[in-house]
């Protein structure tokens, strides 16, 4: 009996050890998409002879990485936002372009960051094969993986 209970918790001990230890840090591209106009504060923009391209993003990230944050408020998110950014790279043509404008992570905490969102405008009629998004995982601290793909919006 002793050895059937010895051999089960050898069994269990490593499944305890994967669900604590938690995921390791990574980006999530949640949705990729074309929309007519981006909602800044109220305000509707658009751009004429323009696609403008919404990327919705999940996080999860070393708490490392924001330890001189402080955690409360929307401070919060917007420190959150500038960091998480800055691992973002569109690509078009196989040239960089900056976002254009962006929301704060909608849900966050000491570890992770949900449905932030980037908005990206290139030329209308492009092709598909023209865009590209690389996020660069070592933004979200030791161990984390990136993210290099073809972008196909909806």
């Amino acid at each position: 009996m002793k050895k059937l209970f010895s051999v089960g918790l050898l069994a269990i001990v490593p499944l305890l050890l994967t669900a604590c230890g938690g995921s390791k840090p990574s980006a999530e591209i949640k949705s990729v998409e074309y929309v007519d106009s981006i909602n800044a504060s109220g305000v509707s923009y658009s751009f004429e002879d323009m696609d403008i391209i919404k990327i919705v993003f999940d996080f999860k990230f070393n708490e490392s990485i924001v330890s001189g944050i402080d955690s409360s408020g929307d401070d919060y998110r917007q420190d959150l936002f500038i960091m998480l950014a800055e691992g973002a790279h569109f690509h078009f043509d196989d040239q960089e372009i900056e976002h254009e404008y962006g929301y704060w992570p909608q849900d966050t905490g000491s570890d992770y960051a949900k449905e932030m969102t980037l908005f990206y405008v290139v030329p209308s009629g492009h092709a598909v094969e023209s865009l590209r998004f690389v996020y660069d995982g070592t933004v979200l601290g030791e161990g984390a993986s990136g993210i290099d793909t073809q972008i196909d919006p909806e």
